[in-house]
């Protein structure tokens, strides 16, 4: 080893010679922030003695770097205890030149040599002035760190990168012979603050704090100590399908050894997700080597499937999955069993298996046919039989004390009592008050006819119960030991999502004084965030075991706020009294405190899909979606657009019934669709979560048996052209072609014969012909028209019915049925028709605003034709543009048509001011800087008055980023919003950390990437902003 750092030694001598590449004299420097901050902490001095003059730009040289290398590692003080008579003595007996090692610099050199850490050149100098290069300081900075022998000279910034002192990028840049300028010491060294001992691990900046070399409070302000970590709050589970991409929580809250608390931020490694199962993942804490955070990544089969269903006994029948099942498959709703009605649905702890327990019995070896539906997170409706067999005897498998006075006992399957079942206590000497079956028939309560019994073991019998197949009990006797329970319940979070919490309590808990139903804790024992912020339900089972809680509109009572859980850890509060009823189990242990739980709560960011589109018959088509979806939404016409050949059918849809339980929509159509393949869009449905998702505009293609006639819907005429639309896509071969024109007879007024001379299909969906009529015919509404013989596509002839005359109707001009402002320059124009693209000008349209005089478009951007309509992109001259999003509504906007804009039939729209309003679809954005008001309160203003979604101001404040630093505050912890003025949100900093008189400096206001929950009065979601500084005084 001693001649590994002898070897060493000289290779760093000979490399800090170097030739000086790095550039010198730079106008501006890489490390200016650093150099003040290592300055500030008494580990950089520049070139004076009484101010800051940092010389980034001077030279790096071998004196200056052994200075630094000391200071950086506490060592000067011990050097300078060394006099100056004393260190030039001993350079001059050493080198030629020690009378050129600056003053400054001479007991740091002399003690460096002392230790061996530098020696002189071959020729018997020190060279206290020539260049050191960023290889060589680096080596000397290993050195110190314990590394001798642990590297190759030529790879050292890469080494001391490996060990946390420099970044990649860094290293690449200092590992060379170059010299550097004191710029790129300041980097180099600033980075090793945070570089490995050998030894223990420990940093530079720790071990510098430790011996008191840095003031430690300074170099947590500073942000080169990290605040020590003694708590990683758990992170709730991810789920991800195989083969996707997980998504990970890019935060973690810890709590510092202060026990003040942060959210930082998390890199994790890439997660594979090719298999299914579970997998515990562990992520990098800010810039922290440890601890780590830690999350369980749940990888989910790609379709859920049912693997098999049973039925081991007669009263249940259990079903199997290949992954987790979705939220509705603890719903009775989502199943059906034939001839059977379902009592309770189970879903197992893993959410794989769902058992359900049926009314009465099934019949032992006849077929049972079980419908699984798709709100279970299948893909589709699945029915399965099972043949149910029951030939085991039950058995007591388990005996527990619950209270002073009453134990349960657990059976193998369910049972039922009888005349001959019964519990035994100590042969009797001990009444049995009453026995009462579970829900799921496998657990027996029993409670004794005395208030207490003495510690000890009791005999315990049970008999004579039978499960559903009439077989009998084996009769057991337990040893049931009887020991006083002296500690008060505790409790834990089952689950949590933002509208519901089931709460687990280890034994049950109920109101002290109250027996009965009316022992259960009521909602006022509860609350999350604020003491006010209660459930709006609360639901009590598993006797009093579990408790489960509703934050939702559909509990309302009265004036009753919603109080959603917003995203992220939420604080649960069980109180633990109420009115002097204080919270305790069957034995009378009281709560002594209030319970405090954290659920992690992750809010339901996932945008539902289409499973499924199947026409079922010809005039009803079925989807199926992902998750429950708004019942309002699912059954809006407006929302589906069936189309053939990419243009939109005429059949319109007559009704649609959504079913939620199994989350399918059902289209029914006023007439039946021809054979064929069409496609469905569909779009502007949200999910029933409360972030209300809104899935993705989807178009699906779907196949229609056609057995269904075409039908004549409509004729209309423009001058001398019939145009005859039917109800589907037509032949034009054979004498079945909707050219022929033997297939028309055209009739006038008087009834006589109207000669056709031309017939021709018009627009590319052959849905439609255009007649041709000559010059001399008149058309007119008292024409008919008879079609006869035509077939469609798929050789359907025209139906009997429809083989009749039809009068001629005037085709109907364009409108405008629809205006958009979809930003500060544009507007979109919706026209009820498809249009003559070749009549559509700038100058065919006008808008006027209040005060203002009407101006035509300066351009139209794009025109676009879909589902039988056209839309108008066009750009709003300068003086009626909205000055901001919230110039729009009740601003006198109006448009008007000046120009002949036609039909592609030819009809022109009719000019002047048009009916329809104009819509915001302008999202609103912030305006200027962020306020301080002084008490801790700040405003953010924006361009027009917002809202909160559901009125909620939680909700609205998780939309809010806001950071002190590196932390992130926490909505409802750190600060609370609140709308005022219509147009600005206020925020009121809070708590231990940031309440009046607790915090000042700088805050940087962010929103989150996808803004939810703050709107405009319109429904347009905030536009996001990002670090708006605001300074708290």
């Amino acid at each position: 080893m001693k001649n590994l750092k002898k070897l060493l030694a000289v290779l760093v001598v000979i490399s800090m010679v170097s030739t000086f590449l790095v550039p010198a004299f730079a106008d501006s420097f890489s490390y200016e922030k650093e150099a003040k901050e290592l300055y500030e902490l008494g580990l950089y001095k520049g070139t004076s003695e009484s101010e800051y003059v940092p010389n980034l730009e001077g030279k790096l040289d071998r004196q200056t770097g052994v200075v630094m290398l000391l200071r950086l590692f506490g060592q000067e003080d011990d050097a300078l205890e060394m006099s100056l008579e004393d260190a030039a003595a001993k350079l001059a007996a050493k080198f030629k030149d020690a009378a050129d090692v600056a003053d400054w610099a001479q007991r740091q050199v002399a003690y460096a040599v002392e230790k061996g850490y530098v020696k002189g050149l071959p020729d018997g100098t020190f060279a206290p002035t020539a260049d050191l290069n960023g290889l060589a300081y680096c080596s000397l900075i290993l050195q110190q760190l314990g590394y001798d022998g642990d590297f190759k000279y030529e790879e050292a910034a890469y080494k001391l990168q490996e060990f946390g002192g420099l970044t990649e990028e860094q290293a690449k840049i200092f590992n060379s012979n170059a010299g550097i300028n004191r710029d790129s010491m300041v980097g180099i060294s600033y980075s090793a603050l945070q570089a490995s001992y050998k030894a223990d691990g420990k940093t530079v900046i720790e071990v510098l704090v430790a011996n008191g070399n840095v003031d430690k409070e300074l170099a947590l302000e500073i942000g080169v100590l990290l605040k020590g970590i003694k708590e990683v709050k758990a992170l709730a589970d991810v789920k991800v399908q195989k083969g996707k991409t997980a998504e990970l929580p890019k935060e973690v809250e810890v709590v510092y050894e202060d026990d003040t608390t942060a959210k930082l931020e998390v890199t994790w490694p890439t997660v594979d997700t090719a298999e299914v199962g579970e997998q515990t993942i562990e992520g990098t804490i800010g810039n922290y080597k440890a601890p780590k955070a830690t999350v369980k990544v749940i990888v989910t089969p790609e379709e859920l499937i049912v693997n098999s269903v049973e039925a081991d006994n007669l009263k249940e029948i259990v079903i199997n999955f290949n992954g987790e099942v979705a939220d509705k498959a603890d719903e009775k709703s989502s199943y059906s069993v034939e001839d059977h009605t379902i009592e309770l649905v189970t879903v197992s702890e893993d959410k794989t298996s769902v058992t359900l327990t049926l009314q009465g019995a099934m019949k032992a070896e006849e077929e049972v046919e079980v419908t699984i539906k798709t709100a279970t997170g299948l893909k589709e409706e699945v029915t399965k039989t099972v043949v149910p067999v029951d030939y085991e005897n039950p058995e007591a498998v388990s005996i527990a004390l619950i209270g002073p006075n009453s134990f349960e006992i657990v059976f193998s399957e369910p049972v039922a009592g009888n005349a001959d079942s019964e519990v035994v206590v100590d042969d009797g000497t001990y009444y049995v008050s009453e026995e009462k079956l579970s829900e799921n028939y496998r657990t027996l309560t029993v409670e004794l006819g005395v208030s207490s019994l003495k510690e000890g073991t009791y005999k315990v019998k049970v008999k004579g119960y039978k499960d559903y197949a009439g077989n009998s009990l084996r009769t057991k006797t337990f040893d049931l030991e009887y020991v006083k329970d002296t500690t008060a319940p505790v409790a834990k979070i089952k689950s949590a999502t933002q509208n519901k919490v089931e709460i687990e309590f280890n034994e049950p808990a109920t109101r002290d004084g109250f027996s009965g139903d009316e022992a259960s804790l009521t909602r006022d024992y509860f609350y999350h965030t604020y003491s006010s912020w209660k459930p709006n339900k609360v639901v009590a089972s598993d006797n009093n075991k579990v408790y489960t809680l509703y934050f939702s509109e559909d509990y309302k009572v009265g004036n009753d706020g919603v109080y959603l859980l917003p995203e992220g850890n939420v604080t649960i509060t069980i109180l633990k009294e109420v009115d002097d009823d204080a919270v305790v189990d069957a034995w009378g242990n009281k709560v002594a405190s209030d319970i405090k739980l954290t659920a992690t709560i992750v809010s339901d960011n996932e945008a539902p899909t289409v499973k499924s589109v199947k026409a079922e018959k010809e005039d009803e088509i079925v989807v199926i979606f992902s998750e429950d979806v708004k019942e309002s939404q699912a059954e809006d016409k407006d929302n589906y657009v069936i189309k053939k050949d990419g243009k939109e059918i005429d059949e319109s849809i007559s009704g649609i019934e959504y079913k939620s339980d199994e989350t399918k929509a059902v289209i029914t159509l006023d007439d039946k669709l021809a054979g064929g393949k069409y496609t469905i869009d569909i779009k502007g449905i949200k999910d029933t979560s409360v972030s209300e998702n809104e899935m993705q505009a989807i178009t699906l293609e779907f196949e229609v048996t056609d057995k269904t006639a075409p039908s004549v819907k409509e004729i209309t005429f423009v001058g001398k052209y019939i145009y005859v639309t039917f109800s589907e896509a037509m032949s034009t071969k054979g004498d079945s072609s909707v050219l022929n024109k033997d297939n028309y007879k055209l009739k006038d007024a008087s009834d006589k014969d109207v000669d056709i001379k031309k017939i021709e299909v018009f627009g590319s969906d052959k849905d439609k012909v255009r007649i041709t009529v000559a010059d001399s015919v008149t058309l007119a509404t008292n024409f008919t028209l008879l079609v006869a013989n035509v077939q469609d596509t798929s050789g359907n002839a025209i139906g009997a019915f429809d083989v009749k005359k039809i009068a001629l109707a005037n085709e109907e001009a364009p409108e405008v049925e629809e205006i958009k402002v979809i930003s500060k320059t544009e507007i979109e124009i919706v026209v009820n028709k498809i249009l003559d693209k070749a009549t559509i000008e700038k100058a065919d349209f006008k808008v006027s605003r209040t005060g203002k005089t009407a101006e035509g478009l300066t351009r139209i951007s794009l025109v676009t034709f879909k589902d039988g309509k056209t839309t108008i992109k066009g750009v709003l001259a300068a003086s009626v543009q909205p000055a901001n999003s919230g110039d729009i509504t009740g601003q006198g906007y109006a448009l008007e048509v000046i120009g002949d804009v036609k039909s592609d039939t030819g009809k022109s729209m009719a000019t002047g001011v048009v009916a329809a309003a104009f819509a915001d679809k302008f999202a609103p954005s912030v305006v200027g800087n962020v306020y301080y008001l002084g008490n801790n309160e700040f405003s953010v203003a924006f361009d027009e008055d917002i809202k909160f979604l559901n009125n909620s101001a939680g909700l609205g404040a998780t939309d809010l980023v806001i950071k002190d630093g590196g932390k992130t505050l926490e909505a409802g912890i750190d600060y609370d919003v609140a709308i005022v003025n219509g147009d600005e949100i206020k925020v009121t900093l809070k708590g231990d950390d940031y309440g009046v008189g607790k915090f000042t400096g700088t805050l940087k206001v962010s929103t989150k990437e996808t803004v939810k929950y703050i709107t405009d009065l319109a429904g347009n979601a905030l536009n996001k902003f990002e670090n708006k500084e605001v300074k708290v005084k």
